[in-house]
């Protein structure tokens, strides 16, 4: 199955293929799923050699069309691991909220940015007419958050299976990972670094990689390649206890439930493993050196106000 859209669109697919599977309607070499890049992030679809995004047809739209189209004729089938992200709100017994994450989960500026984006496109969708123009917007709401980003270390308890890990407090995020690839193709984990710690990062190895992010700065650099996010664990199962006030997001997607929460209570996050998605995988299509140039624009862009007016 060819999937067009984000990797919203194709976590979806994924759920309807398991139902699928589970009723017997299909068997298992019949649900390949291959994507057609057409989100935002695509971060999943970079994971999986697709490449950021099939933009507009303007610029030879027909022959990377039949590019894609043999890109997706060449792939090959593997297991990708999907999680369940339970999140607990309020005191212990409080109300429990379920979402499947494919890609990754994050606490801190980066989902702030991601809530304020989705709240501006839901109000105002003509002024996100393309994907570029999506991107741009976030590199301007991440210039502004330099001037609102706190650190969330000190607030933050992480256990990684069971054991207590310490995050730094100058932390501004927290993120933890299932895919290489975070917020529209930029690398977080370092796998040539700490090979006597931790195995290199897979797909279908059951585990997620947890890292933390210092700011924006952090974010940018490693969106060009010139460093890596700071590594805090690797393993099967992560609880994270956070107070409500926090921004989160899972996939890209900003996590609305926690404004149900009461000011000052904490909210309990658990990431366990869930099922594993059969799902395309081709060689990597290209470097996102314009996706690099977008972000260096929207973040001057987003500057200016601040130091000439």
């Amino acid at each position: 199955m060819i999937v067009a859209g984000g990797d919203g669109t194709l976590s979806f697919l994924m759920d309807v293929v398991k139902s699928l599977l589970e009723r017997g309607a299909i068997s298992q070499p019949e649900c390949q799923i291959a994507p057609f890049p057409l989100g935002t992030g695509n971060d999943l679809s970079w994971t999986l050699g697709f490449g950021a995004g099939f933009a507009r047809w303007l610029v030879l739209g027909r022959v990377r069309f039949r590019s894609m189209l043999k890109l997706i004729n060449g792939s090959h089938a593997v297991r990708l691991d999907r999680w369940k992200l339970s999140m607990e709100l309020g005191s212990e017994g409080g109300s429990v909220r379920e979402k499947v994450m494919n890609n990754y989960f994050s606490i801190g500026f980066d989902a702030t940015c991601a809530g304020k984006l989705n709240r501006l496109r839901h109000r105002y969708p003509l002024l996100f007419p393309s994907r570029p123009i999506v991107k741009l917007w976030y590199a301007v709401f991440a210039a502004a958050a330099l001037f609102t980003q706190r650190a969330i270390g000190s607030s933050i308890v992480l256990h990684i299976d069971g054991a207590e890990v310490s995050v730094p407090a100058h932390a501004k995020a927290l993120v933890v990972c299932n895919v290489p690839y975070y917020a529209g193709g930029s690398a977080l984990w370092n796998a040539n670094t700490d090979k006597d710690m931790y195995t290199v990062p897979r797909i279908d190895d059951g585990k997620v990689e947890v890292l933390c992010l210092s700011g924006v700065w952090h974010l940018a650099l490693i969106r060009l390649a010139l460093c890596h996010g700071t590594k805090l664990g690797q393993g099967h199962a992560v609880t994270i206890q956070a107070p409500s006030n926090l921004s989160c997001q899972y996939d890209g997607e900003f996590i609305e439930d926690l404004r149900t929460c009461e000011a000052g209570k904490e909210v309990r996050f658990s990431v366990s493993h869930y099922s594993q998605a059969t799902i395309c995988r081709c060689e990597p299509l290209h470097t996102p050196y314009l996706i690099y140039l977008s972000v260096a624009i929207g973040l001057l862009c987003g500057l200016i106000p601040y130091l000439f007016f």
